[in-house]
């Protein structure tokens, strides 16, 4: 839905549209719980020691042992790793879900026309959105990477050596990003309920900008289908212009269900294939 405002001194007459839509996924809260707390229990199974008789007693004992010692960590540095990502997890069970949505969907856009011959300096816009709606960076699709619904999870005892710990380090360092400008950049200011933001040089007269569809996605987590449309504000501010425009919009929003491509791959040992969220009724 387009909206306006507009202003007498100096003549101010500008046109927002929210374009894109808000992903709605359907997830099954109850099965996400049982899960993190099956994951904690097999994590802390690591830990304890093996039981077993005779010789094979002491061949367990002695790979159990090469396993610990191949380890960066203690065991009570593991289970501390263990304790802080269920609390986490139990608190934000859906914090990875949300990010896998940032790298299946498109991301919303937001057109801006000064329909005036005014021109506009140091633009602010800020949009807040009803409802229990969520703000996510959007992510290449293009980087191939497996769907991981936790991805800060601890690694497993034993599995996390002095090797490792510099590939991941690696990872970090090539994933680091560089300052550039803002303009005209949709820039998230609060994840829930969303609120965005976006700064423009300028906005010159008669012009119309589009900001770009990879840089904010927007989703709502739930068990049912929240509905066709969610609202929203904006307010719009510029140097050297003593008034605030304000105006409202409104947003389709798209359900998909994602309960059973969610339990496929939390109870899938291999890495999760982003093409499972592509099949049966989602219609991506």
């Amino acid at each position: 839905m387009v909206s306006r405002a507009r202003s007498s001194s100096p003549t101010v007459d500008v046109e927002i549209e929210m374009l894109g839509e808000v992903n709605a996924l359907g997830v099954d809260l109850d099965f996400l719980g049982q899960w993190i707390d099956w994951r904690e229990v097999n994590y802390r199974k690591q830990a304890e020691p093996k039981q077993a008789s005779g010789s094979a007693a002491h061949g367990l004992a002695a790979f159990v042992a090469l396993n610990m010692t191949r380890d960066t960590r203690s065991v009570a540095e593991f289970l501390a790793e263990v304790s802080a990502w269920h609390e986490k997890a139990v608190a934000a069970p859906v914090d990875g879900i949300v990010s896998t949505a940032g790298r299946l969907f498109a991301g919303v856009r937001i057109r801006i026309k000064n329909r005036t011959k005014t021109f506009l300096h140091d633009v602010r816009l800020d949009i807040g959105i009803n409802d229990s709606v969520r703000a996510t960076d959007w992510l290449d699709p293009e980087r191939g990477e497996p769907i991981d619904l936790f991805p800060d999870s601890p690694i497993d005892m034993g599995m996390k050596d002095r090797s490792q710990s510099i590939a991941l380090a690696g990872v970090a360092a090539r994933s680091a990003t560089f300052p550039r400008s803002r303009h005209g950049i949709l820039d998230i200011r609060r994840g829930e309920p969303a609120k965005l933001a976006m700064m423009m040089d300028s906005l010159r007269p008669q012009e119309e900008f589009v900001s770009d569809d990879d840089e904010v996605v927007l989703v709502m987590v739930d068990d049912a289908d929240p509905g066709a449309a969610v609202t929203g504000s904006w307010r719009l501010t510029a140097g050297e212009v003593n008034d605030v425009y304000e105006g409202e919009f409104s947003i389709p929003v798209r359900y998909r269900d994602w309960r059973e491509p969610i339990r496929e791959l939390l109870t899938d040992e291999g890495p999760g294939d982003p093409s499972v969220f592509a099949d049966g009724p989602l219609d991506l």
